[in-house]
């Protein structure tokens, strides 16, 4: 009786332990460490942009918008131009 007792306890810590480390995974992957966060809006995405020499500016862009031409020129990523040319300063050739 007390080896089947300390068997569920030792099960059912493992699975505490398993559920807090699961929620701790799902609660780092929402976060947007480092990133700039630009907007506001139910709906959000990532834009990574590399420029000629390989730096990399990752933005999370949070909007309503329906598209992402509205989204971009929303938070003054680019301009309207009718065609996305330049995003963040850096001119697409």
């Amino acid at each position: 009786m007390k080896i089947k007792m300390k068997t569920t306890r030792i099960s059912a810590v493992i699975l505490l332990i398993a559920m807090i480390a699961a929620s701790a995974m799902f609660y780092s992957c929402d976060k947007d460490e480092g990133d700039d966060v630009l907007g506001t809006g139910a709906t959000s995405f990532k834009l990574e942009i590399t420029n000629k020499a390989g730096d990399t500016k990752t933005y999370t862009i949070k909007t309503d918008e329906k598209t992402l031409e509205d989204a971009l020129l929303k938070v003054e990523l680019t301009k309207d131009t009718g065609l996305i040319t330049t995003l963040d300063g850096i001119t697409v050739d």
